[in-house]
């Protein structure tokens, strides 16, 4: 798990990639931030519940600062799967960030968190603010008074042409893979040189839970050599040349037979009520892979 999600956060904590993604979905492809005006903002941070001491952890937070005067705080967090705690969870980390202004800024700026849903299956459904988590019965007369507290979804891979081409970046890729998944077929986008080529075939690993798309790095590099570019339709070609597939098809299969494994260690060790625990929650399931499959 840990390897995961420092896969999906290592290219876009490139400030070429970063500023590239905030440009795309917020400015409509325009040239507003720049790399050298981002800096690395602090993911980390604590909170007290209850008398004991919690954490909590952003994938990418740069600032963006013009002559040492902080313009803003942009947050990335990466999803494959729709979590319906989002609002509550970027709430916190928004709210964090204001804080230490509290301490620390003459002025204070605005904290804007990006959701980057990489799901190809479905749309990411409802739970987009604070309201909609609440009960369906609640008294209708409370909501003038509720200050709501709504999250920025990108579904990466219902993204129009349009919207790709805004992207300059080695992520335009990324989008480009995820829509040509959803559709079942490879598009063809056009060339590009890639910059980073192993994180962006690491971040492509990661979100469709394919190992092998890590075997393509010395293709991708005598393409780019041979063609001054590199497609997505080729990562999908050669794979076909192969017999071989880059949907998540194998991922699922590759999931649950990690699962059947792991099942039958624990109930052999005789642990019954942590094989039940890990049906109802997904990061103990995760925890459980990384005990026993490494």
């Amino acid at each position: 798990m840990a390897e995961k999600d420092a896969a999906e956060k290592i290219l876009e904590s490139y400030n070429d990639v970063f500023a590239d993604i905030v440009n795309a979905l917020i400015f409509n492809g325009d040239d507003v931030v720049s790399e050298d005006e981002l800096s690395d903002a602090q993911t980390f941070s604590a909170y007290k519940f209850e008398n004991s001491l919690k954490s909590q952890e952003r994938d990418v937070a740069k600032y963006w600062k013009k002559k040492h005067i902080c313009i803003s705080c942009f947050g990335l967090e990466n999803q494959s799967v729709v979590d319906y705690n989002m609002p509550i969870r970027v709430m916190g980390y928004d709210l964090t960030e204001y804080q230490k202004q509290l301490e620390t800024a003459r002025a204070f700026y605005p904290v804007i968190t990006l959701v980057l849903h990489f799901g190809v299956k479905r749309k990411w459904s409802n739970k987009k603010s604070l309201c909609d988590m609440f009960s369906s019965d609640i008294d209708k007369r409370l909501l003038p008074f509720i200050n709501d507290y709504k999250i920025n979804v990108f579904d990466v891979a219902w993204l129009s042409d349009e919207e790709i081409a805004r992207f300059k970046s080695d992520f335009r890729l990324v989008a480009e893979y995820l829509r040509s998944e959803r559709l079942g077929k490879a598009e063809t986008y056009g060339r590009k040189t890639i910059k980073h080529i192993h994180e962006m075939l690491s971040l492509l690993s990661a979100i469709s839970h394919n190992r092998d798309i890590m075997n393509m790095e010395d293709f991708v590099v005598q393409m780019q050599k041979r063609q001054g570019g590199f497609e997505v339709s080729e990562l999908f070609q050669r794979y076909y040349d192969e017999g071989m597939t880059l949907g998540r098809s194998e991922g699922i299969a590759l999931e649950r037979d990690n699962m059947m494994r792991v099942m039958s260690q624990m109930f052999a060790e005789g642990r019954v009520s942590d094989i039940q625990k890990a049906m109802s929650d997904k990061k103990y399931l995760e925890s459980l892979f990384d005990e026993y499959l490494k």
